[in-house]
């Protein structure tokens, strides 16, 4: 009973939903935090909770599991650059990274404006968590090789030096970056930050129950841009309240703006009267250039790095097999059934595809069909050991289903996949 009282302080205080989540990991953490005090009955602990914010604190800190590493859905940063490109050349961009975890999004946000020619006085960037401990790692700046995934790793010798425990992050990207403690059901305080061009909230909603996500999703409508981008976890596209907005046609980006901001999105320019803007107490002077078009320059830091096996697919197409581009396109909009009809189709002419029975899984998993989403994450691994996400999910759906050794078992896998060395 009085682990079940924490596990509902969790929720109210910080969204975290046992039944998202699985109930053992938040077990997990209060067994940490009772080892951590010497306390060995449930009650007794309980107390502790109550009684201390410190504790409170350290509970929620531990039961906070970072998973993020640079250039993370590399296409919605290429996106952010292209919409950002477009805007007025005497506006302050303004982005966020909520939760910024341990800084890899926000930082990423950071090394790819800069790649893209951005002076540090024409952005701001903001980077909120709940996690005290994260964010000292994230100001901190050395990160390990979980932080590097992925073929693309050209940017990691323009702005990180090598150490002896990792990589650590350049100062002029540092100084991009500005870190806040905050508690993003803490509504009020939230809205004090203002409204922003982009904002990252990924992978945070599948977290909540439905009440804090529809209440979280309201915020995020709140503090978007007019003309805006939000960029949400794949696993979260069916999550979006469609009365609020709608899905940027880019594949793989997972990105929405406001409903409302449609009729802007095909234009070059974006005049700054039709843009709501708030005002910036940014770290340094801004400077005004005169209005012109923004140029448009090539981003070493967010080539597409599309995986062999898709590229050689995707020239399939006189065959008028879909590409999984196409699919995912069609999923990133929400159109589910039809996403699941074409992948399909696609698999009767590729059933060794790894990533079509992935894509195939994650749109079962919005329609919460999760017994074949578990089927087809599975048969993704068996075609790929090592399909990082396809691990990632099914480690999800088993501990959501309280298969919680299955699920540890995964992690493990994970772990030591990510724990591998690079080749030279």
């Amino acid at each position: 009973m009085s682990k079940s009282r924490i596990a509902a302080i969790l929720q109210q205080t910080m969204g975290l939903d046992h039944q998202s989540i699985g109930s053992s990991i938040i077990e997990s953490a209060i067994r940490k935090r009772m080892q951590e005090n010497q306390i060995d009955d449930n009650s007794s602990y309980l107390e502790l909770v109550l009684s201390s914010e410190a504790e409170m604190n350290a509970l929620m800190e531990e039961s906070v599991v970072p998973e993020t590493w640079f250039f993370r859905h590399e296409e919605a940063f290429h996106l952010m650059i292209k919409h950002l490109q477009r805007k007025p050349i005497n506006k302050v961009m303004r982005l966020l990274s909520m939760p910024c975890s341990t800084g890899e999004e926000a930082y990423s946000m950071a090394m790819a404006m800069l790649d893209a020619g951005f002076s540090t006085d024409e952005f701001h960037i903001d980077a909120i968590d709940i996690s005290e401990r994260h964010l000292n790692k994230a100001r901190n700046a050395e990160y390990g090789r979980a932080s590097f995934r992925g073929e693309n790793k050209a940017f990691r010798q323009r702005h990180f030096s090598k150490t002896n425990r990792g990589y650590a992050l350049h100062r002029r990207v540092r100084q991009c970056v500005n870190f806040h403690c905050a508690n993003v059901l803490d509504h009020n305080q939230i809205g004090k930050f203002g409204t922003y061009d982009i904002i990252c909230c990924r992978n945070l909603l599948i977290y909540f129950n439905q009440q804090d996500r529809d209440k979280t999703v309201r915020i995020l409508a709140n503090m978007l841009d007019q003309d805006g981008l939000l960029f949400v976890g794949h696993a979260e596209t069916g999550l979006m309240w469609k009365q609020l907005f709608s899905s940027v046609p880019h594949p793989m980006a997972f990105a929405y703006r406001h409903i409302q901001a449609n009729n802007l999105s095909s234009r070059t320019h974006v005049s700054t009267s039709t843009i709501k803007t708030t005002p910036v107490k940014a770290n340094r002077p801004v400077r005004i250039k005169a209005q012109a078009p923004r140029p448009i320059r090539p981003t070493a830091a967010i080539t597409s790095s599309i995986d062999k096996e898709k590229k050689t697919t995707d020239k399939a197409s006189d065959t008028q097999t879909p590409s999984l581009d196409d699919i995912s396109r069609l999923a990133d909009q929400g159109h589910t059934q039809q996403a699941e009809a074409l992948c399909e189709a696609y698999l009767h002419e590729h059933r060794s595809s790894a990533q079509a029975w992935f894509l195939l899984g994650l749109i079962h998993d919005t329609q919460g069909k999760t017994e074949q989403a578990i089927i087809e994450f599975r048969k993704a691994i068996y075609l790929d050991s090592e399909h990082y996400e396809a691990l990632l999910h099914l480690a999800l759906l088993l501990e959501q289903q309280g298969d919680s050794r299955a699920a540890q078992q995964l992690q493990r896998r994970i772990h030591r996949i990510t724990a591998k060395p690079e080749a030279s």
